[in-house]
């Protein structure tokens, strides 16, 4: 079952005149408020459901009137109905700006009607206004379109209202739908005018069956009606139609749409009777002006000026007493209560009472009565000894049997004591209960801290928690609960070794964590952050608390803030929570002051210095300088275990594999890159990575630079975290990524290695890595790999080279992402999986010298992990040795700058700093051929040979597969074209052969490494459809620091368009009308958000923006 509730596809704005014009790689568009277009499905969400791209299509390019075929039925009277109801239907176009209670941030579109015209009232589902934020327009049949404002929600049943300004309609006269609660009856033939599926205006007819239908249950973690009956009819009503007017022949409201079953056409109708009673008590609330008018008008005018009020003044809070006893009433018949025991005295009396007094819930005919199906642990049944079974018979002496009676009585008691009459298993029981008010246990206010959202848990969610409500509940984790792996819907019981019972305490302990941060991040420069834990259960598994830990940061958002809701005006007021706190602290220290004497609070201000003093000694395993003092180098040296000394290569000695792990382990670590939604750039798949990492560079009491060289598919972007953790002790340390390759699937991450514990600075050491021709690896070789796995244990193995010069040939992706291009791997001859990472080493021998002798284990190659897409649009990963050797030179590069960066700081000169930051790249991607192919290319037999004679192992040739769109390359080379050489023509070698022969991508590469860093172009020679052409190709510099700016606007992520988009081929360009020159569109939408103005109006992602209010904006700074 789920409710009859869409989200949108696409969006229509409102008066605002802004614009965006939007460039994709085969068209452009403009996406003006008012319009629509073509957009990606929305996500899943509780009861959404979304109309098919045609009915999209059509509500955008028609104006849908009431044609009269089709909307009138046989009657006349059914047709003026109609005609007349659609006036008051409007669609309702809502965006959930946050996370809140049941409900996740999204964009969505329902149905509401009009029932007050002159105060601007309108009526819709509660799962429609959404409990938490909301912004919301309302579009009426002529598609005239009025802002809304959240008037009231209901805490428990399905119905809410907007309010809106009647004068902001210009062009339509709304009608209004009158409430007839006691309308409902078996047999009544209705019918529901709404947004069904899209359509903007669907009429449907249906018989309604039953009227004592039980709520309807949507889910174990999702909004629930309980406590009322509902109306059943077969409408076949689905998504879009959520609030839509159940009518009568005279045009009454009879019930409201709610929900439908998915696999069916049974549709579920809320009853109108509490309905009618807030709205009578939410007229009260709009602000009236008395009229100043003395002339005589005619009875027309006359009528026409009472009924107007000034919406725009403030209106007053709503007031609508609901009253609870935390507790879940069924209805249940007389043969399932005498089966629970229910005397028979019992069942007459309610059977005469409900005959005698009319009593009986029309449709139910008066064969039931009410039975305790459920109590919410600390309510206040459950506090006063109501059971599971109970019936219901009589509050205050006068006889309940229905729901509306009930939740009557209760209404009218808030706060108050009332007498309970139950009969359990035959006996009769009183009690006294008081009741609670239903809003005090209904959150209106949220805790935003660290991109969460935390919140008391409300009565609905403690319903399905089996909880007090109060509790410290996570409607959305965030980025710093993230990292803990906190999910959605969890219960917060302690953070920071604080109990948090509920969001006050909560908010305490979270911003004294804020104050940690702030002053460790003031008093040290390293990047380190406190380490902390949090404690929290989940629904699933609520009699089990879990315990995590993780390091605290809130360098990626806002400072947290409380958003308190104010039903005045339909909006959130924000308040920081440092500010609130302050206060509060603020006026308990009055109070002390007041109450205590100055001899008092000297005593009670040394206990607390004395204890927290007691809280500042260092923790075991603690890093700071405090714990470094402690040791010295010779204490820690002399601790060696055993595994540190590993036995040379002999028959009674362990297996080779197993002393090559022991004898890198100390060079190898785990990487863990996590990165907040707020810093999610280009195209990244995912906002967790972890891999294998091997330290290169270890220099504790020196510099203190620490390097290691990671693959680019666990740190794929620069805008993320990284911690460090090591194998040759336990610790971790954060890092900074210092460089990524753009082509090459490596990247290095820095860390601080003086600020490591002792024990640390000396066991960790930088592995020994094989240069020159040690380095080369051949078909056969035998090799040792060597990973950790996740308990930070190393595996190895020895396994043989298959292929040693194999293209990773990674594809493209449908989102562009990183992914390796022009790189040459090593394929093994056995298949360890995806998720094992690691290096590949080989035992290199001294000249004269055996293996028993000496020996030293060198680092060939990193055993790195490609992202690859599948057909079906996800990602999956291939494990292939990638070559050490770039990597090892990418590393002496950035020691280079950090020094430089060192020098600077002292007052040297900095110069050539940007360049050493950039990598010179030939931009295009080649593929590998055969010569034999290359032959059917047209490439002369005369280079055929000489591609052979350059590598007779290889027999391969190197075709241009793409360029990057805007380069050199893209002028100059074509597809297709074969490379024969690379760089300046040297004179031939002693057998005649041409030494700028290109077999391989090291050729190509040598050959753009050997130009001066003032040369900016490559001459080559290229077999292009037969002929023989020599081009000079411009080189570009591309950066290897990743994308370093991000620009979030309306909710979407707007960036510099990153080189895999280039790589597709396409960038768009703006021409200059007055000039005719044509700029490069470079403000390109990277990502975009749910329940965002990005999302509500369709700005969405692989997008440039080309355009805003007519300006031209080919970059971030014109933006």
């Amino acid at each position: 079952r789920r409710p009859a509730f869409a989200a949108t596809k696409g969006g229509t704005g409102g008066a605002s005149r802004s614009s965006i014009r939007s460039t994709v790689p085969t068209r452009r568009k403009t996406a003006r408020a008012g319009s629509r277009f073509k957009l990606p499905s929305s996500p899943r969400t509780r009861g959404v459901s979304l109309p098919p791209p045609r009915a999209m299509a059509e509500d955008a390019s028609k104006t849908l009137d009431l044609p009269e075929n089709s909307l009138a039925p046989a009657d006349s009277k059914w047709q003026r109905t109609v005609t007349r109801v659609s006036k008051a239907v409007v669609v309702i176009k809502t965006t959930g700006t946050r996370a809140f209670d049941t409900e996740a941030a999204s964009s969505a579109y329902a149905t509401g009607f009009v029932v007050d015209k002159a105060r601007g009232i309108l009526l819709t589902n509660r799962h429609v206004l959404r409990p938490g934020p909301v912004v919301a327009e309302a579009v009426f049949q002529n598609r005239e379109e009025v802002p809304l404002r959240a008037l009231y929600a209901d805490p428990v049943h399905d119905f809410a209202f907007f309010r809106f300004d009647p004068n902001a309609l210009a062009f339509h006269e709304a009608e209004e739908i009158v409430l007839k609660p006691d309308g409902a009856s078996v047999g009544l033939e209705v019918r529901v005018v709404g947004n069904d599926s899209g359509e903007k205006l669907s009429i449907l007819s249906a018989t309604l069956a039953r009227l004592d239908r039980d709520a309807p249950k949507y889910g174990g973690k999702t909004y629930n009606d309980f406590n009322t009956f509902y109306v059943q009819a077969a409408s076949g009503t689905k998504g879009g139609s959520s609030g839509s007017p159940v009518v009568d022949e005279n045009g009454d409201a009879v019930a409201l749409n709610a929900g439908s079953k998915n696999k069916g056409s049974s549709a579920y109708y809320l009853p109108l009777h509490r309905v009618k009673r807030a709205l009578e008590l939410l007229k009260k609330c709009a602000p009236s002006v008395e009229t100043k008018t003395e002339t005589k008008t005619t009875k027309k005018k006359e009528k026409s000026h009472q009924s107007r009020f000034d919406v725009n003044l403030p209106w007053r809070t709503p007031e609508v007493p609901r009253g609870t006893l935390q507790t879940t009433f069924a209805y249940r018949g007389f043969d399932d209560l005498r089966r629970m025991g229910l005397r028979l005295e019992t069942e007459k009396a309610l059977r005469d009472v409900q005959k005698r007094k009319g009593q009986n819930t029309p449709g139910v005919e008066g064969t039931g009565a009410l039975a305790v199906e459920d109590t919410t642990p600390g309510g206040p049944c459950e506090n006063a000894g109501v059971k599971v079974g109970d019936v219901l018979v009589s509050v205050n002496d006068v006889f309940v049997t229905d729901f509306v009676r009930l939740e009557s009585t209760l209404d009218d008691c808030v706060g108050k004591e009332v007498q309970l009459t139950l009969d359990r298993a035959g006996t009769e029981i009183k009690l006294s209960v008081i009741v609670q008010d239903l809003h005090l246990i209904t959150p209106a206010r949220f805790l935003e801290c660290a991109g969460g959202i935390v919140h008391s848990l409300s009565y609905q969610q403690a319903r399905n928690f089996q909880l007090a409500a109060g509790s410290a509940y996570v409607a959305e984790p965030g980025y710093l609960f993230g990292l803990a792996n906190v999910p959605k819907h969890a219960i917060i019981v302690a953070l920071d070794n604080t109990k948090t019972p509920d969001l006050n305490a909560f908010a305490e302990a979270f911003n004294r964590l804020t104050r940690r941060v702030e002053a460790m991040s003031l008093n040290t420069h390293n990047g380190e952050q406190i380490k902390t834990s949090v404690k929290f259960f989940t629904r699933d598994e609520r009699h089990r608390v879990k315990t995590s830990t993780f390091r605290a940061h809130f360098k990626w958002h806002p400072p947290p803030a409380f958003f308190d809701r104010d039903w005045r005006t339909g909006v959130w007021n924000k308040t920081l929570l440092s500010e609130e706190v302050f206060d509060a602290l603020k006026s308990d220290k009055e109070r002390r002051e007041d109450d205590e004497d100055e001899d008092e609070k000297k005593a009670k201000t040394g206990e607390k210095r004395e204890k927290r003093g007691e809280k500042k000694r260092p923790r075991d395993g603690a890093d700071g300088d405090e714990t470094v003092a402690e040791m010295t180098v010779d204490d820690v040296t002399d601790e060696k275990l055993p595994e540190d000394k590993p036995s040379g290569p002999g028959p009674s000695s362990v297996s080779l594999a197993e002393s090559v792990a022991r004898a890198l382990e100390p060079s190898l670590c785990v990487a863990r890159c996590d990165i907040a939604s707020v810093a999610l750039a280009d195209g990244v798949y995912s906002r967790s990575f972890e891999g294998n990492g091997l330290v290169l560079h270890h220099d504790p009491f020196g510099s203190g630079i620490g390097l290691v060289a990671v693959d680019r598919n666990t740190v794929p972007i620069s805008s993320c975290d990284v911690l460090l953790t090591f194998a040759a002790y336990p610790h971790e340390i954060a890092g900074a990524v210092e460089f990524l390759h753009p082509t090459k699937n490596f990247a290095l991450v820095s860390y601080d290695a003086k600020q490591m514990p002792c024990e640390a600075r000396t066991k960790v050491r930088a592995a020994a890595c094989a240069i020159g021709e040690k380095a080369s690896m051949r078909r056969g070789d035998a090799l040792v790999l060597v990973g950790l796995n996740s308990q930070l244990r190393p595996m190895s193995r020895v396994a043989t080279v298959a292929d040693n010069a194999t293209s990773a040939a990674v594809p493209s992706a449908d989102i562009p992402r990183f992914r390796a291009v022009n790189e040459e791997v090593v394929k093994l001859d056995i298949d360890l999986g995806y998720d094992y990472g690691g290096v590949l080493a080989d035992v290199a021998t001294s000249e004269g010298e055996s293996a028993k002798s000496h020996s030293e284990y060198l680092v060939k190659a990193l055993w790195a992990s490609y992202a690859t897409p599948t057909s079906d649009g996800e990602v999956d990963s291939l494990v292939r040795g990638m070559p050490i050797g770039p990597a090892l030179e990418a590393s002496n590069r950035v020691l280079n700058w950090k020094k430089r960066n060192d020098a600077a700081s002292c007052g040297a000169s900095d110069e050539g700093n940007l360049t050493e930051k950039s990598v010179k790249l030939l931009d295009a991607e080649f593929e590998v051929v055969t010569l034999a192919r290359a032959a059917n290319l047209g490439v002369p037999r005369t280079w055929i040979d000489a591609l052979l004679a350059k590598d007779p192992a290889r027999k391969q040739a190197l075709v241009v597969a793409s360029t990057v769109a805007g380069t050199g390359a893209a002028r100059t080379l074509e597809g297709g074209d074969v490379v024969l050489t690379a760089g300046p023509s040297p004179p031939p070698n002693e057998t005649g052969e041409k030494n700028n022969v290109c077999v391989t991508f090291g050729d190509v590469e040598d050959a753009v490494s050997a130009l001066a860093s003032h040369t900016h172009a490559l001459r080559m020679t290229v077999c292009r459809s037969g002929e023989i052409h020599d081009v000079a190709v411009e080189l570009s510099d591309a950066s290897c620091l990743g994308t370093s700016r991000l620009t979030h606007w309306a909710g979407c992520i707007l960036q510099n368009a990153h080189r895999p988009v280039a790589e597709l081929g396409f960038a768009p360009t703006f021409t200059d009308p007055a000039t005719g020159a044509e700029t490069k569109l470079d403000v390109f939408i990277s990502r975009w958000f749910h329940g965002s103005p990005a999302h509500r109006y369709g700005v969405y992602a692989l997008h440039w923006v080309a355009e805003v209010n007519d300006q031209p904006t080919p970059s971030l700074d014109a933006f």
